[in-house]
């Protein structure tokens, strides 16, 4: 511990004034050690995109006065996305910047894609989150997800919270919580030209009941947990299209397109999800893999067409995650 002799020097001691076989000494450097990690890869999680909803938790919440943080890799397979990506829209795009004529079809085309992208994205997805055990069977978290700052409270009704004569075997742990998020959408660089000839604009807020369930691995889940969840979400979305220079040719004559006033749509999500948390306390490997169920509702597009999206999505994830 000879580098932390200079810090103690500042102080009046010196480091072999300090047992470092003291419990509470290792869990406060512990502790430093984890928040500095967690604040290097800050930036992983801001330039990523992700879907807030991979499962990364057990039923059992975070200790009174302790600490969870983890990063997280997942990749989000949207069926609707899928359906419309590759329908041609990257040669519409061109054709809209080349001459500024765009046919009814195109238009429909182009406009789904960029709905379906915003709503259920295709995409591979880095996060980082820290929890903190606010009271007695209840926590806190924040994640940080493609730029925007996701927030969650759990409450734990099965199973204890705290080591006890019950759990030295063991146990089922069952939670319930609410998250919420708000994103600003914009398409990814190789769908960029798409949302400029469109001028198309894009809010969402969520809100995830998820239930989550988990049978532990030894005692406090020395060695992890099989877990298995159920979630409801509901979104609120505003969106809109202001094309700046595409034209309609309507008997000969060139027309502008007319742009899409802001509208609002709310859906439902339903989701499955079960996963293995595995290694040794204090340090945990999750794949996990969720399942999710969603009728995006219809879409008012250009010249009074309409959207409807829906569809299956697959959510696999995996994560690094330590209890401090």
């Amino acid at each position: 511990m000879d580098f932390l002799k200079p810090r103690f020097a500042k102080l009046g001691h010196s480091a072999e004034d300090y047992p470092w076989e003291n419990f509470t000494v290792k869990i406060q450097l512990t502790r430093s050690i984890c928040l500095y990690f967690l604040l290097s890869l800050l930036l992983l999680g801001y330039f990523s995109c992700s879907a807030p909803r991979s499962l990364m938790q057990s039923g059992r919440v975070t200790p009174h006065k302790d600490y969870n943080a983890g990063i997280e890799a997942s990749i989000n397979i949207s069926g609707a996305t899928l359906d419309n990506l590759f329908k041609g829209v990257e040669a519409d795009a061109r054709q809209f910047f080349k001459d500024s004529l765009a046919s009814d079809s195109s238009l429909k085309r182009s406009a789904t894609t960029a709905l379906s992208y915003s709503l259920d994205p295709f995409t591979l997805a880095t996060g980082i989150w820290i929890r903190y055990g606010i009271f007695n069977r209840t926590d806190f978290g924040f994640r940080l997800s493609g730029g925007t700052l996701i927030t969650d409270l759990r409450y734990q009704f099965l199973g204890p919270t705290k080591k006890s004569p019950s759990e030295s075997r063991s146990m089922w742990y069952g939670s319930g919580g609410i998250q919420y998020s708000k994103t600003e959408f914009t398409l990814p660089s190789y769908l960029g030209e798409i949302q400029k000839a469109l001028g198309y604009e894009f809010v969402r807020r969520d809100l995830l009941l998820p239930f989550i369930f988990s049978r532990s691995l030894g005692p406090e889940e020395k060695y992890g947990a099989v877990v298995l969840g159920a979630s409801l979400q509901y979104s609120a979305v505003h969106y809109g299209f202001k094309p700046s220079f595409l034209m309609n040719v309507v008997n000969g004559d060139r027309i502008a397109v007319k742009d899409v006033p802001s509208d609002k749509e709310n859906y439902f999500a339903y989701g499955a999800s079960a996963g293995l948390k595995i290694g040794h306390k204090p340090w945990y490997f999750f794949p996990a893999l969720a399942v999710f169920y969603q009728d995006f509702g219809e879409y008012q597009i250009f010249n009074s067409q309409t959207a409807s999206i829906s569809g299956f999505t697959l959510l696999p994830s995996v994560s690094l995650q330590v209890n401090f």
